[in-house]
């Protein structure tokens, strides 16, 4: 009699190692490294509780908000499945540990937007060795994996375009350091040459039109008045 089992959706890792044809020592570097996301089943009725995270905040990068343990209060009970492990703190060179949980594999989009889903912070910890030993690794997370690493690597030198708030971020220091020297960003074309001249002292190339077209865009971000000619 054939019968037809449900589909699974994830590998061990004795099956990642073998599809892999690499050591164990391999997999748990991906883990420590983080390029490579497992993900772990939770029976909430063993595991106890878990501490919700509740807050992320910064501009320009993320951050975890949390009480300590000892002063929390506040515990959120979640519900029987997987979840990806996410974050490892590595402990040596060889080994790390796991503290943060999320409903999201994906969970990661750049590091100036906030990450993706629900998070919890773990009151045990899980260990490397245990993660190995009964964790997994979604299929959907070794297809990414295995895609990106037949992707041809980028040439060190080549540029890549800045992100919308990192260029704000700039244009922000542009405008802060001419305000402390006392460069007046409306005057687009005498600012210009000042700033070019200070850099050619410091053996540094750079145009003219580019540090006027730069001047443009900060003054623009402080909504200051229009170009003062000079």
């Amino acid at each position: 009699m054939t019968i037809k089992l449900p589909e699974r959706r994830y590998f061990n890792f004795e099956e990642l190692i073998s599809r892999w044809r690499c050591e164990v020592a391999d997999i748990r570097h991906l883990l420590i490294d983080g390029k490579l996301t497992a993900s772990v089943f939770i029976d909430p009725e063993e595991l106890g509780y878990v501490e919700a995270m509740w807050d992320w905040e910064h501009e320009d990068a993320y951050y975890c908000i949390y009480d300590d343990i000892e002063e929390s209060h506040e515990h959120t009970r979640i519900h029987k499945g997987f979840y990806h492990l996410a974050l490892p703190h590595q402990t040596t060179p060889f080994d790390c540990l796991f503290s943060y949980i999320t409903d999201t594999l994906n969970w990661q989009t750049t590091p100036w937007e906030e990450p993706k889903g629900k998070w919890w912070r773990l009151v045990s910890w899980l260990t490397l060795d245990e993660v190995v030993k009964n964790g997994v690794v979604m299929f959907s997370e070794v297809s990414r994996f295995e895609t990106k690493l037949a992707e041809p690597e980028q040439p060190a030198n080549q540029e890549k375009s800045l992100h919308p708030k990192e260029r704000k971020s700039l244009l922000t220091i542009i405008a802060t350091l001419c305000t402390l020297n006392k460069i007046d960003l409306r005057t687009h074309a005498a600012s210009a040459t000042v700033i070019k001249n200070a850099a050619e002292q410091l053996d540094l190339k750079i145009g003219e039109t580019t540090i006027e077209n730069y001047l443009k865009e900060a003054q623009i971000l402080l909504g200051q008045p229009q170009q003062i000619r000079k």
